[in-house]
């Protein structure tokens, strides 16, 4: 296991090094599904969330989950302005999303701006695509995961923060990574 995992890092590792100069950008890396094994320690941070017949996921302990009737948010402070409002330094709010579109619509809707990174990947054996966009209103990098659910219905994980750190950039990870379809 040990051997796979460590053969499929170097495989990524050596394609985006392979790359020329900002050819990173618009590159669409194909990553084998890799089973992660979490640390005790990591898996103590963190608490899991499950929506009943649809999903879980997991989230920070201290984190807050703010449900709605076709949002679920994950968010590390407390709403003290209407949502849609700017985030602070530091803040980050996870939204999660389940479309009625097919998953190339929802692809083809994500991909359309400018776009940083892009990732394709499986998430519990279903076709998914990590994105990395710039927004337009403020420069900031907001992080997509799209995963296929059923034909005509995708899942949208969207995390926004302000000012991205490369330990806020890991706890997005660890939280779109965690995403698992419960059927």
């Amino acid at each position: 296991m040990m051997k796979k995992y460590f053969s499929c890092c170097c495989l990524v590792t050596i394609s985006i090094i392979l790359l020329p100069s900002g050819a990173a950008h618009s590159q669409i890396i194909s990553v084998p599904t890799i089973q992660f094994k979490q640390s005790e320690r990591t898996l103590s941070r963190f608490k899991t969330y499950i929506s009943p017949n649809k999903f879980s996921v997991q989230y920070p302990k201290g984190w807050f989950i703010t449900p709605s009737d076709d949002t679920i948010m994950i968010h590390n402070f407390v709403f003290r302005r209407p949502a849609g409002g700017e985030l602070k330094a530091g803040e980050i709010k996870t939204d999660i999303n389940i479309f009625n579109q097919s998953f190339e619509s929802t692809k083809q809707s994500y991909t359309k701006g400018r776009i940083k990174k892009q990732i394709q990947l499986k998430i519990g054996n279903r076709k998914a695509l990590r994105i990395w966009a710039i927004e337009e209103f403020n420069e900031s990098i907001t992080i997509h995961t799209i995963v296929q659910y059923r034909n005509n219905q995708t899942f949208l994980i969207s995390s926004f923060s302000e000012g991205l750190t490369p330990s806020m950039v890991n706890t997005i990870q660890t939280v779109h990574g965690s995403f698992r379809i419960l059927e």
